[in-house]
Order: structure tokens, then sequence, then C-alpha cells
């Protein structure tokens, strides 16, 4: 019987290649759409999730408050990680990142390296760096010492195996004892190189403003809440003190805690890493839904409108004896094979597509063996039983006199389906084409909306942050301008978006009035304005 159905469904799928090729295709196409949508969805949310102790890792953010207006920043003072690893039983590490602008010297290259940090050396036991050469153990315990990644090393030696080599940060020698994996792209904090440095030197509170991010690792999985209580305590006992010291009243200062899974998708902190957002994950996980729901429900109107041409061929093989049964089989491996090429074809699509969607998004997607079968057999089973159950048990139903006595095809059924299936993917299709174009009237209006100066053709050049860089910063931006190619240049701090900005408090007097503002600063010349085209409101330049 099985030999039966196998030559039957092979002949109707042969005999009928558009109807073939159009079911099978668009089926594909579809899921090979909602797989990408899938695994992007699934790559977001698993954000950090490769770290062995994800659940036990809390970061500690401040808030800080002003006589102006709150400020939530990402990073938190360089004393915080050493009283909570000495005063509190249930921390068991607690790990210092600050983030440097570092200019690397290694053998002849010299280039600007960004996501370089100075690092406790007891970062490798709470996070899950794995090493490619050398260890964890010994990695930062020497003063001058680093760790680098796979790429770092690549880059600039071109080879992986360099631990006991020199390079030069910021005109400071450091030795090579590590060289760690490169990290997944769903990594929250980008590493290219660790170095290590003796944080216990600090002695204020507030002397550095809040240079580090600070992550903690519990003994056993924390209550926030109560935690944050006992942050409220250090706030109180050491940060208030410095804060009455130094004259500063109306400032205040509460630490924050958010689980590593939930940092990726912590939004409005200042000095912060490029942030998710989960709403975008959501909207993915819908489209990707959406998409399977269009792609079956156009396969199941296809097998059903071909299905109910087949009445005739139902009636001859009732008339020959087939049982009932025997037809829900056929029409059921008919359905298993169509989804099975779809679905492989599918898998196909996905693997082609995958390193295209990496290079776009500039993510790093992957298909397992065991995520691809898994997935094979979901789309599989679903759309075997969606697409053969109605029309195999609608067929096989038909009573072989009125078939055979009535013209082909006036005894169909199923149209009242077919209509309905068609009206909602209508439906949905305008729905969808509604969506993409809002989607794309918002993002013209992003990329073309007016923010106040010209960015077209404007590059920022870092230079080395001592005092070489600095005393010759003049004479190199003379020697830019007198390239035929560029038409000005400004020296000054720059346009940092994504660092955290020089703060100050502002203090402004009028008719005998006082208020204070926290201001951000840029430190401009005055070529600045006329090089960006900034209007002023008033003033002059």
């Amino acid at each position: 019987m099985f030999r039966s159905f196998i030559k039957i469904a092979c002949r109707n799928l042969w005999h009928n290649k558009l109807y073939t090729s159009l079911n099978v295709g668009g089926l594909a196409v579809g899921l090979t759409a909602c797989l990408l949508m899938f695994l992007y969805v699934n790559h977001e949310f698993t954000y950090d999730g490769f770290h062995e102790n994800a659940e036990r890792i809390v970061r500690v953010t401040t808030n800080l408050t002003t006589p102006d207006a709150p400020m939530s920043v990402a990073s938190s003072p360089i004393l915080l990680a050493g009283i909570l690893t000495r005063d509190y039983p249930e921390v068991e590490i607690a790990v210092r990142f600050e983030p440097l602008s570092a200019t690397i010297r290694y053998g002849t290259k010299l280039l600007n390296e960004p996501d370089v940090y100075y690092a406790d050396q007891n970062a490798f036991s709470m996070f899950s760096y794995p090493f490619v050469e050398g260890g964890s153990a010994r990695a930062l315990v020497e003063p001058n010492t680093a760790v680098v990644t796979e790429s770092f090393a690549r880059k600039y030696a071109g080879r992986t195996r360099v631990v006991g080599e020199l390079f030069w940060c910021n005109k400071k020698m450091y030795r090579i004892t590590g060289v760690m994996a490169d990290l997944p792209s769903n990594a929250d904090m980008k590493i290219n190189a660790l170095l290590s440095k003796n944080f216990s030197t600090s002695t204020s509170w507030l002397g550095e403003d809040f240079p580090v991010y600070t992550f903690v690792l519990f003994r056993e999985r924390p209550d926030l809440k109560a935690f944050g209580k006992k942050l409220d305590l250090i706030s109180r006992n050491f940060i208030q003190p410095e804060f009455k010291k130094l004259g500063a009243s109306g400032y205040s200062v509460v630490f924050r805690t958010e689980f590593l899974k939930d940092v990726h998708f912590s939004q409005g902190k200042m000095a912060d890493m490029p942030k998710g957002n989960k709403q975008y994950g959501y909207i993915f996980l819908f489209l990707a839904v959406f998409v399977l729901i269009i792609a079956i429900l156009n396969y199941i109107n296809l097998l059903t409108a071909r299905a109910t041409g087949r009445a005739r061929e139902v009636g001859i093989r009732k008339a020959n004896g087939a049982l009932r049964r025997q037809l829900v089989g056929q029409f059921l491996f008919e359905s298993f094979l169509l989804s099975f090429i779809s679905v492989i074809l599918a898998i196909v699509l996905l693997v082609v597509t995958i390193p295209f969607f990496n290079d776009l998004l500039n993510i790093q997607l992957g298909l397992s063996w065991r995520d691809g079968l898994l997935m094979a057999g979901i789309a599989l089973l679903s759309t075997t039983l969606l697409g053969g159950l109605y029309p195999a048990f609608v067929l096989s139903e038909y009573k072989t006199a009125a078939v055979l006595s009535t013209r082909s095809g006036s005894f169909a059924r199923g149209g009242l389906l077919r209509k309905t299936i068609t009206v909602f993917q209508f439906t949905l299709a305008m729905g969808m084409i509604a969506g993409v174009l809002v989607a794309h009237n918002q993002m013209n209006y992003m990329q073309h909306v007016g923010l106040g100066f010209t960015k077209e053709q404007v590059m920022t050049v870092h230079l080395p942050d001592d005092s070489l860089a600095r005393a010759s910063a003049y004479a190199f931006a003379t020697t830019l301008r007198q390239r035929s190619e560029i038409k000005a240049v400004s020296l000054g701090s720059g346009l940092q978006p994504d660092a955290l900005l020089p703060q100050a408090t502002t203090l402004f007097q009028s008719t005998g009035k006082k208020r204070e503002v926290m201001g951000n600063y840029l430190f401009i010349d005055d070529r600045f304005l006329p090089l960006l085209d900034i209007k002023l409101g008033s003033g002059r330049n």
C-alpha cells in the first residue's frame, strides 16, 4: 500500500508541475523567512546567555539626583566593588571594567582600537571567556599584562599565538598573557583587549566621577529589591558625606541593579553600550508568525483547490474497492511529500541566506543540526496536518454514484473554505503592506529629518589622549588644511554620541535668583560651527 501511495503521489505531482512548483516554492520561501526571523529573535533574546553564571550576575548602575534634573548612568564608582566584596557575604565576586580610548602600537602598526578595558583579574572567574592560548588563572595577575582576543591578535600580529609578546597602549607597554576566543555577537559588552590595573589606589568615591562598569556575581540568585536597600546604605554612609564635604547640596546617589540578561535592553543610561529594544524583538516574532500563517494558508488553499478537482478520481477508486482510510492516507501522504520537499528547500535557502543576513546586520546567526532538525520536524508536522486533513477527509467522504453521475468539478466541495482563506489572506496582506509603508515612512523621516547641523562628508579623528599628541594637534590640523581635498578642520573634544560627555554644574543667576543646571560641555574652536553649518539663535561665533 505504501508503494502505491508513493507512485500515485509522484505521478500526480509530476503531471501538475506548475501547481507543484507554486505550492512547494511558496511554502519554502514562507518557511525560510519565518525561520530566519525566529533565529534573529532568539539571538536578541539570549544576549549574554552563553555565560555559565548568567543567572547570578548583576550589573550595578547609578542614578544621580542633582538640583536640576536626575541622571541615570551605566557606570559606578571605583570603590563600590571593593565594599561589596568585603562587606556583603552574599556577594561572591565583584568585577570592574573601565573603558579607555586606546591607541595601540604593535610592531610597525599604530591604530586607535575600540573596546579596550582595564579590568579586575577575577573577571575570568565571573564570566565565561574561553581561552585559545594561555589560561585565566594568571591572565591579569601581574602589572602591565593584557588579554587580547583572536581578532586583535590577527589584526596586529597576523596570528593567534602571541602569548609573551609585547605591545604599547597609550605609550605604556603591556605583555600578552592570554588570548580569548572572539565573543559571540550577542555579547552586550564587546571586548578586543583587557588590561591589568590596580584599582586599589583610588581613595575617593567622587574624585573620578563614575568611571567603571561594576558587575556582581552572587552565591545564589539574588533578591534585587532586598539588595537594593543594602546599596542605599552605601550611598548614605560613604557618598553623601563626600557631597556634604564638597558643599554640594541637592545631590544624591542611588544605585540600581539589573540582571545580566536584562542589560542589553536597559534604556536611558548615559555612558552605556548600544542597546537593543525588546519591542523590536516582539515585532519580529509577530512578523514571523504572520508570514508563516500566510504561507500555510496559501498552501492549504492550493491543496484544497487542486484536491476538489479530483472528485472523479475518488469516485473511480471507490468503485474499484478503495476504502476511505486508504484515500485519507493517500491525500495525507501527498501533503506530507509536498511539505517534506518544501521544508528541505527551506532549510537549504536558510543556510544560503544566513551569511548575507549576518553581513547585513553584523551579527552571527547560526543553525545547529539539533535546531535545524527540530525546526524542520515542527514545520513538517504542522504543514502536513494543516494542508492535508481537510481535503483528505472531505474528498474521501464523496459518494461514488453521486460523483460519477455529475460533471467533473460540479460536485466539488470546499469553495466556502477557499473563499474564507482568500479573504483572510487578503486582509493579512493588506495589514502587512500598511505596516511596511508606515515603517518605510518612519525610516525615511529619520534619515532625512534636519538635525540642525550638516553631517555629510564630515569625519571625526580621535587623537591619542596624551600630552605629546595634544601638543602636536595644531601642527597636525595645519597639515590637514593644506590638502586640497579637505575643506575645513576643527580642533576640539569632538562629537561623541555614545560616550559620557563632560558634565558640570552651571550656575545661573538672574534677578536675584540662582539656579543650578547640569550641562554637557564640548570644547571647540572658532571653526567648529561653520564646519558643521550650525546656525546660532543669537550672538556670534
